[in-house]
């Protein structure tokens, strides 16, 4: 369990690595979501069209991440 004396106090530079991790893992998120829920509305609306759209947005998804 913590506690006062084995907790490290936090540098500008450890502040700032942990800061960009987190915007590149929260950037990623983003852009996963945003893939989804596109991929959500084209099935919704198009039926066989959207569904091999999708296969082909699928394919290139890495790309896309």
């Amino acid at each position: 369990m913590a506690n006062n004396q084995n907790l490290k106090p936090f540098t500008k530079e450890n502040a700032a690595e942990m800061g960009r991790k987190g915007g590149i893992a929260s950037g990623k998120t983003r852009r996963k979501l945003m893939m989804l829920k596109i991929m959500h509305e084209v099935i919704m609306e198009s039926g066989e069209k959207g569904e091999k759209f999708l296969d082909e947005v699928w394919k290139k998804r890495n790309d896309l991440l």
